[in-house]
């Protein structure tokens, strides 16, 4: 009974319920895209509504040819986020970093899900193209928690950090090494895993 947190699909419906529902957030206009980039559940066959709102979102962000302006918006994330307008699409049921892409093309995103044989959902999520990075790398945060059924939450105050292998770039969108930290998949890069931290990770106080 957790699929609504440790699922991709889960936790943006879960997040978007919890914004909609709550009284505070919604009288002050706050949405959950406020707090994380925007995100759409999709199926392969593109009929859901939140792939028109996706295609729609797209559009927005389209840089008019010959101009340094983006349409307006309509988008929380900062412009700097999206001006080369790259999405992250990921399998709903897969882990590890598996079948993920970035794309900035909407026929291609289009052709992408519509030929997706193994997979029928997926989650469509704006790529943050200017992201915190360490000595010029991706990094993303390991923490430990637990949530008791009265509601209390507990962190385990010792976490640590993994790092990509390969400096950030926007330049080869398909690099994995570059864009996905998951370490079972630098694991897989012989060249440069290792090559900066050992094992692509550090401790708290390393970091």
């Amino acid at each position: 009974n957790h699929r609504e947190i440790t699922t991709k699909t889960g936790l943006i419906r879960c997040l978007k319920f919890y914004y909609k529902d709550n009284v505070p957030f919604v009288e002050s206009g706050y949405t959950v895209f406020d707090s994380t980039p925007t995100s759409f559940v999709v199926s392969s066959k593109l009929e859901t509504q939140d792939f028109h709102q996706f295609v729609k979102r797209f559009q927005d962000l389209i840089r008019v040819e010959g101009d340094n302006h983006h349409h307006p918006m309509k988008e929380k994330m900062p412009e700097k986020h999206c001006a080369k307008n790259l999405w992250l699409v990921k399998p709903a049921n897969e882990n590890q970093g598996k079948g993920i892409k970035i794309m900035d093309n909407l026929d291609n995103i289009s052709r992408f899900l519509e030929g997706s044989i193994k997979f029928s959902y997926w989650v469509i999520q704006k790529y943050i193209e200017k992201p915190l990075l360490y000595k010029n790398r991706k990094f993303d945060i390991r923490v430990w928690g637990v949530a008791t059924s009265n509601m209390e939450f507990y962190f385990y105050n010792v976490g640590y950090v993994r790092t990509s292998s390969s400096e950030f770039g926007l330049d080869n969108m398909d690099d994995e090494f570059t864009h996905l930290t998951n370490n079972c998949l630098q694991i897989k890069n012989k060249d440069t895993y290792g090559q900066h931290e050992e094992g692509n990770t550090l401790s708290f106080e390393q970091f």
